[in-house]
């Protein structure tokens, strides 16, 4: 019952307010009770948690992490290595003549020792010799003892002197006649750049130079010895050539895991100095920097110690449950920690506001009513907007999502078991007048037993004395000078009728003019942003594009379900290929299986007449030379290959120097030739169209997974505050995430898949600093309106300003830290880690603007109904046997 006996009515969200407040008022007394004995065992569970971390799998595989898995690339991609096998990793080796001509005596002597050096080149993996030759891949199996080095298939222009030094010196023929002669049959183009021809009267061409050549040496598998030979060979495939003579430039498959590899250890001393830095923050902001006792030292420390632990046990869970670790997940203990301190600075600064007077449970039971629902409800926004990302079709954003969401999802008890019994702790020991690094001693000039004055609260908090819920500004007095700035300066200039419509009005313009930016966002995320700045693979894929006219890459067409028996079949296969390279960006075609088996029967003098023309493709197969070609056929289950259901050619691209997008086109071209032969099941697949693939799909991701995470956190905001405060939140969220997409145009950032998890995340991160100013807002307000008297007007600006005064400094120091956090990240060595500090600074920096200045203007409006007034809930808990 209401003091004049009508009775009390609450609405949902007060009733779960009130339940929340006084459930973690009781929580907060238990751990006051009993700090150790909590401390102990919260520390047993949460090291147990990180165990978990002994599974942790590492996945740097790039086609797989950035490509979405519902994509047709993908799926063509799973069938080509379900099928086929697994495509061997190749070792490119890019070299431009520093005298102009490539073609000279001296180049390709210089070519031919890099050939040597790669057949004979042998290393130590983990206590085992590997071998090229274990790795290459071959014309024909043969034991080891049977082995030579040039049995290994890595065909090029060299094979023209038998790869052999000596017979280079002894030809009499010219290294360029040579070259034109192979020219007529292969087009030398497709290994040369910037080649010079003479035209001879009789229509045919003379090779005269050439700037740069490629050698490609292709590997079995993508794993075992092919896979630990290539750090051996980019390291000292350079040294074997002499740079006065050629300019080298190399890189294999495994290059870009090893380099993302280096990417994240070497700027983990950077990602050490980051968590010093906030440590130091945190240690001299929780408490009086100048006191010996009154100061948080030892407690700023342990903060960091709390986010480690949820960092620990989030990637324990996740490893422990099969999630594999992407690279980028390491930025997330930077991230959990700016986050992470915000819940400790709103719970400290709610117990330094709590009278001295008090028992220390009461005093911590009280704070943690206050604080304990806000930082509930933020972690739940935040753990749902990374939750509604795990769902993401594109791996490296899902196992992004999953760490972070369990990461935050343990952070959440860590700050209510583990930090606050060491805040009881520390509470302890700053009664006792015990400096606060050193706790065994007592400060000389402490003074344990008066409260510390007004301005000496951290952020300005307000003394327990003026913490009733009364919003009237005039009530707030003896606060700190931060607070007596917000409240006597910013808040009623920002709440003035027009100030705030000019506000309005300019937070309006901003989302608009960031909406027309949209359609001259660029797309894309080139391999270059991923490796660090100083990659040797960078100057590599710089040549392909500048000097060979973009990136060569292998594509297979795969035919499914042919009988090649049936001549149509074969004529259709011989005009596919001849159509595929007439395409003009189609530099060659490796000799295919069903021409060369052809040749061979014409060699054995087997005639059509003689039985099926399949019949002895498996003798073909089994040839020396020919053994390459067993993988271009999927062969009947007792490997007679009499009719092989799949088959594949192979095809050299050009894909330019453009858009990554841009190669949907071609393969969609590539597949109009297979269309018009008849062959409506084929596809080509290229590793090139899987990043494609994640281009064409990332603006839809990008839309519905901001649209999901602002769906739940509306639900979220309705649960715990009425309808108004609840849109006006997800209005301010919903306006960031706008605003973020006007910072991609506006610093020429692309939309890519790391630009595309910080916008999913900005939805987690930015609403918290609405969400504590809300809270305040909402709780000052519905607690005014219960202690009006009938008739009295309660208004919404004098609830505004009380919100700003009292959570005004602990939010925006929250999100000082947040930044402080990820700062050295902009410090990287790559550009994927530099568009995280960018677009998390901006995230943090628009949280605090809407939330501090737009969201007071939009509460101002707002209908809130009224609580039960404080006297029917005081009888209402005495009945219960508890305090409020």
């Amino acid at each position: 019952m209401d003091a004049d006996g009508s009775r009390c009515v609450m609405t949902p969200q007060h009733r779960l307010q009130h339940a929340l407040a006084s459930t973690f008022a009781r929580w907060g007394r238990l751990v006051a009770r009993h700090p150790f004995r909590m401390l102990f065992i919260s520390l047993a569970v949460y090291l147990a948690l990180c165990v978990g971390l002994l599974r942790l799998t590492p996945e740097n595989r790039s086609y797989y992490l950035w490509v979405p898995t519902d994509s047709k690339s993908y799926q063509d991609w799973r069938y080509v290595e379900d099928n086929f096998g697994v495509e061997g990793h190749n070792m490119l080796l890019y070299a431009r003549a520093k005298s102009g001509n490539i073609f000279d005596l001296e180049s390709v002597s210089e070519l031919l020792k890099a050939h040597a050096y790669t057949m004979n080149l042998q290393t130590e993996v983990r206590g085992k010799v590997v071998r090229f030759k274990d790795a290459c891949r071959r014309l024909a199996e043969y034991d080891d003892d049977d082995y030579e080095g040039e049995e290994c298939y890595a065909p090029s222009f060299l094979s023209l002197w038998n790869y052999e030094l000596n017979s280079l010196i002894g030809s009499k023929v010219p290294i360029l006649d040579k070259l034109s002669a192979l020219h007529v049959a292969t087009d030398i183009e497709t290994f040369a750049a910037n080649v010079v021809f003479e035209e001879r009267k009789d229509g045919s061409k003379r090779v005269l130079s050439a700037e740069a050549v490629v050698l490609v040496f292709p590997l079995r598998s993508d794993d075992g010895a092919s896979y630990d030979i290539q750090p051996a060979w980019n390291a000292g495939i350079a040294g074997a050539i002499d740079g006065a003579v050629l300019e080298v430039f190399h890189y294999s498959n495994r290059s870009f895991d090893d380099e993302v590899g280096r990417l994240v250890s070497g700027d983990i001393p950077l990602f050490a100095v980051g968590m010093c830095i906030i440590t130091l923050f945190i240690a001299l902001t929780l408490g009086a920097p100048t006191s010996l006792h009154r100061s948080r030292v030892l407690l700023g420390v342990m903060a960091i110690v709390n986010v480690l632990l949820a960092v620990g046990g989030g990637f324990g869970i996740a490893s422990a449950i099969g999630i594999r670790f992407a690279s980028i997940a390491a930025l997330l203990p930077l991230i959990l920690l700016g986050v992470q301190v915000d819940s400790v600075i709103i719970l400290v600064d709610n117990l330094d506001a709590q009278s001295d007077a008090e028992p220390l449970d009461e005093r911590i039971g009280k704070s943690l009513s206050k604080s304990g629902p806000a930082i509930l409800v933020t972690a739940l926004t935040t753990i749902s907007a990374f939750a509604t990302s795990t769902t993401t079709t594109m791996p490296a954003v899902a196992m992004f999502a999953s760490f972070a969401a369990l990461s935050f999802t343990v952070a959440l008890p860590v700050v209510f078991t583990f930090f606050l019994a060491l805040l009881v702790l520390d509470e302890r020991r700053l009664k006792a007048g015990r400096i606060s690094f050193a706790p065994c001693v007592r400060a000389h000039d402490a003074r344990a037993d008066e409260p510390a004055p007004a301005d000496a609260v951290p952020g300005g908090a307000l003394p327990a004395t003026k913490r009733a819920r009364s919003n009237k500004a005039s009530d707030l007095r003896n606060i700190g000078r931060i607070q007596r700035f917000i409240r006597d300066v910013y808040a009623p200039t920002l709440l003035s009728p027009p100030v705030s419509a000019l506000v309005v009005l300019a937070f309006v313009a901003l989302v608009v003019l960031s909406a027309l930016s949209v359609p001259f966002i660029k797309v894309g995320l080139p391999n270059e942003d991923v490796l660090p700045d100083d990659s040797y693979v960078i100057p590599a894929l710089g040549i392909e594009k500048a000097t060979f006219g973009g990136v060569r890459g292998g594509a297979q067409i795969v035919l499914r379900g042919e009988n090649y028996d049936n001549e149509r079949t074969r004529d259709a296969y011989r005009r596919t290929r001849r159509g595929v390279l007439d395409l003009d960006f189609v530099k060659a075609a490796p000799p295919d299986w069903l021409n060369q088996y052809e040749r061979w029967r014409e060699s054995e003098g087997i005639e059509l007449a003689d039985g099926p023309f399949l019949a002895r493709l498996h003798d073909f197969l089994g040839e020396i030379g020919s053994t390459i070609f067993q993988d271009d056929l999927v062969c009947d289950r007792d490997n007679s290959c009499k009719h092989p259901s799949d088959s594949r050619l192979s095809a050299v691209l050009l894909t330019g120097t453009g858009d990554q997008i841009e190669q949907i086109g071609l393969r969609t071209r590539l597949e109009a030739v297979l269309q018009r032969e008849g062959f409506d099941t084929g596809f080509v697949f290229s590793e090139g169209f899987l990043n494609a693939e994640s281009d064409v799909a990332i603006w839809t991701l990008t839309w519905t997974n901001m649209v999901y995470a602002l769906a739940v956190i509306f639900g979220i905001m309705l649960l715990f505050n009425p309808l108004p405060i609840a849109v006006w939140i997800t209005v301010c969220v919903a306006f960031i995430d706008l605003d973020l997409l006007g910072v991609l145009w506006a610093v020429d950032l692309k939309l890519n898949a790391v630009s595309y998890v910080n916008l999913v995340m900005a939805v987690g991160l930015s609403v918290d600093y609405s969400v504590h100013l809300a809270h305040a807002f909402h709780e000052s307000h519905a607690g005014a309106l219960a202690d009006a008297a009938p008739g009295e007007v309660v208004s919404t600006r004098d609830s505004a300003v009380y919100a700003l005064t009292t959570m005004g400094a602990s939010v925006i120091k929250g999100g000082f830290t947040t930044v402080l956090g990820v700062l050295v990240v902009a410090f990287a060595s790559s550009v994927a880690f530099r568009t995280f500090f960018t677009l998390i600074s901006f995230t943090v920096l628009l949280g605090l603007l809407h939330g501090l200045v737009l969201l007071p203007i939009l509460l101002t409006y707002c209908t809130v109904p009224p609580a039960c007034r404080r006297g029917a809930v005081r009888d209402e808990s005495a009945r219960k046997g508890e305090s409020v």
